[in-house]
């Protein structure tokens, strides 16, 4: 077998084109997938509205979610929202890969960002918990808060909470 030196000028010219062709395939196709999510990985719910990826903590764009410790219910029945809402949340992910596409830097070390499970056109998880009662729109989930409180949903249950 010849070595690369030996073969003639129009093989080594095909060979040098096919592996700058593949390098450059292989960085366009690296770059593409890391262009369709700024953050992705598994997640970790702390609360209705915030996961943790790869250690950056991510707030849900467009909802505001009780806090994990959060009652709420009248004063002669509370109950435990924030961890409803947490849980809600957690069961919506399951053991799926979350995709979060960063809008803002956000406050408190917390990036703000729309997330998806299922891929970039997957389940919006802010909608999902707008849809489901289980946070406050914010932007955007305003006919999906009024129908899940239409519906007595999440933390529209109680009659209170309304």
């Amino acid at each position: 077998m010849r070595t690369f030196d030996q073969m003639r000028p129009s093989v080594r010219a095909r060979r040098i084109v096919c592996r700058a062709a593949v390098g450059c395939l292989s960085a366009l196709f690296i770059a593409s997938s890391a262009a369709a999510a700024d953050i992705s990985g598994k997640a970790e719910v702390i609360d209705g509205g915030t996961i943790v990826i790869a250690g950056q903590t991510i707030q849900l764009d467009g909802i505001i979610a009780p806090g994990f410790a959060e009652l709420c219910g009248s004063a002669e029945h509370k109950w435990h929202c924030g961890q409803e809402a947490a849980f809600a949340l957690a069961d919506a992910i399951g053991r799926s890969w979350v995709e979060c596409d960063i809008r803002d830097a956000g406050t408190l070390r917390r990036r703000v960002g729309v997330c998806r499970v299922g891929g970039p056109k997957g389940r919006d998880l802010g909608a999902w918990m707008a849809a489901q009662g289980w946070a406050r729109n914010t932007a955007g989930y305003t006919a999906l808060e009024k129908a899940a409180k239409a519906a007595g949903k999440g933390l529209w249950r109680d009659a209170t909470s309304r």
